[in-house]
């Protein structure tokens, strides 16, 4: 299918899903305002909010759709993509604050290429957050998407962008994700089988501003993340070799979900096995050590094998959910909202 080009003057409809984001929100509406173009307009979804997230939204001027019901990001974009009137969509989350020149490589890669369909950025190198786990945990998806392949393999609802064309031949987000899990990247590969090609600019970078714990990082990557990543994966047929699920990363989940075991029978040959991970990962920590300080990186690498660890136990569960749907359907649980 063929998507028409737009003209260098194209114009953006942003939308942003909001549940009680009321103490971000408008920053990122501010970001928005300062950046964006006559004839572009912010769309902002409230998600059955019990703050003040529609006030504030108002306060900036935004188009506000109330949806007065909770039904998770993945049912407020597509709430928001079908009042806007411009051709080129742009999520956002409402955690997240555009750079000055975010909103134009967005526009401009769109005018210069016809066939770009879809096109997602990065977290910048200095999240707002300082937590030592929130700094760990965004800087970690930074480095992430700033090595991830051109092409990527999927969508990213964070700071996507995305002709509207192509998002309604998709069907858009999926809505029985009712909470903030993969839907994007569940888009990204019903994009793909229809032909469209999605881009990923590490220069196109946005900040974040969420905080993490230990608790919400790993319920986030194990509950959010691996497991429905994994049952992704299987229910397609297709492992990418990119972003999370690149080879590299998979040989260090099994690596550090062996080394244990190992322990028990060879104390030498868990250390090796937990070396040669360290080693595999040098280029994240030396990311780490130039955007965050030398003696951050090193304390990040227990947390760094902790992830993989989690991460190991939630592809565990999703394969067993998967063969649970293959062997008696109906025993695996829906995706619901918590």
């Amino acid at each position: 299918m063929n998507i028409r080009k737009e003209s260098p003057s194209v114009q953006l409809s942003v939308v942003v899903p909001s549940f009680n984001g009321a103490g971000t929100l408008g920053i990122c509406l501010e970001a928005l305002r300062r950046t964006s173009g006559a004839g572009d307009e912010i769309i902002v979804v409230d998600d059955g909010s019990t703050d003040g997230t529609a006030e504030v939204a108002a306060g900036y001027g935004a188009i506000v759709v109330t949806n007065h019901r909770r039904s998770g990001p993945a049912a407020a974009r597509n709430l928001g993509a079908g009042v806007a009137r411009n051709d080129l969509l742009l999520f956002l989350d409402a955690d997240v604050v555009v750079g000055a020149d975010t909103i134009r490589r967005i526009r401009e890669a769109f005018a210069a290429d016809e066939g770009l369909v879809g096109l997602i950025g990065s977290y910048d190198f200095a999240p707002s957050a300082q937590g030592f786990v929130s700094r760990y945990r965004n800087l970690l998806h930074s480095f992430v998407h700033q090595r991830g392949r051109r092409q990527t393999i999927g969508f990213w609802g964070a700071c996507g962008a995305i002709r509207k064309e192509a998002f309604a031949a998709s069907g858009g987000f999926d809505p029985s994700y009712s909470r903030p899990s993969i839907e994007d990247i569940e888009l990204g590969y019903r994009l793909r089988r229809l032909g469209f090609r999605v881009d990923l600019d590490p220069e196109v970078r946005v900040k974040h501003m969420k905080r993490w714990t230990l608790g919400t990082m790993i319920r986030t990557d194990v509950v959010d993340r691996a497991i429905p990543w994994t049952r992704l994966m299987l229910r397609e047929g297709e492992i990418p070799n990119d972003l999370n699920v690149k080879v590299s990363q998979r040989l260090c989940v099994a690596l550090v979900g062996v080394a244990p075991v190992a322990a028990v029978m060879d104390l030498n040959l868990a250390a090796l096995l937990v070396l040669t991970v360290l080693l595999i990962n040098w280029r994240l920590y030396a990311f780490l050590a130039e955007k965050w300080g030398g003696v951050q990186a090193v304390a990040s690498a227990p947390l760094h094998l902790l992830y993989f660890f989690y991460s190991g136990v939630g592809m565990a569960v999703g394969i067993l959910l998967h063969l649970s749907e293959r062997w008696a359907p109906g025993l695996a649980p829906e995706r619901e909202l918590k």
